[in-house]
């Protein structure tokens, strides 16, 4: 919780990645490629975020300020960074990473560094589950996203529905999931 940071000067231990001054919090994610386009713009909302907090005083006067790397959808690269941002940036916490197989490869790390990760994009429910304790996502679940979507379909007399994902696990998970719901609803 960051309201209860010690204020700067006062004697306690300092938690990673925070300083009388400021808050570093480590993001990984795609950022390069057709793919990255997204993120970037994900990432500038939480830019501006941190700058409206900062502009306010920040939290307990420390500014707060990410730290992004790109780990092209790979979940070695994944690891890699979020060991980077553990070990060597000191992070206090990780937000807005990307991916189910990158968030699954990296769970271990999120647990082994007893980290947190608040609010991951684009994380099948299976990769939730991995990162469970250390993760905690501010979307609903792809299950019940896939309940919406096809309870929304039938709301508007649809019959048949194409499906368009990526071809990687996170994408595979997330076709299974909307197949079961369009089954269970008659739909094509």
């Amino acid at each position: 919780d960051l309201r209860a940071l010690p204020e700067p000067g006062d004697v306690a231990r300092p938690a990673d990645g925070v300083t009388d001054k400021e808050v570093l919090v480590g993001q990984s994610g795609i950022v390069s490629g057709p793919l990255g386009t997204t993120i970037k713009t994900m990432l500038t909302g939480v830019n501006a975020a941190f700058a409206g907090v900062n502009a306010s005083g920040g939290v307990a006067g420390r500014s707060i300020r990410l730290v992004s790397l790109d780990d092209e959808l790979v979940p070695a690269k994944a690891v890699a960074n979020y060991k980077r941002l553990l070990e060597t940036e000191r992070v206090f916490a990780l937000t807005a990473c990307v991916g189910s197989g990158t968030t699954a490869a990296a769970a271990e790390v999120l647990h082994a560094h007893d980290a947190v990760m608040v609010g991951g994009y684009a994380v099948t429910d299976s990769a939730r589950d991995k990162a469970a304790g250390s993760a905690f996502f501010v979307r609903a679940t792809a299950q019940r996203e896939c309940e919406a979507l096809v309870r929304h379909l039938m709301t508007v007399n649809m019959e048949r529905v194409a499906v368009a994902h990526l071809d990687n696990p996170g994408g595979q998970e997330a076709q299974r999931l909307v197949d079961a719901e369009l089954a269970k609803s008659k739909l094509k």
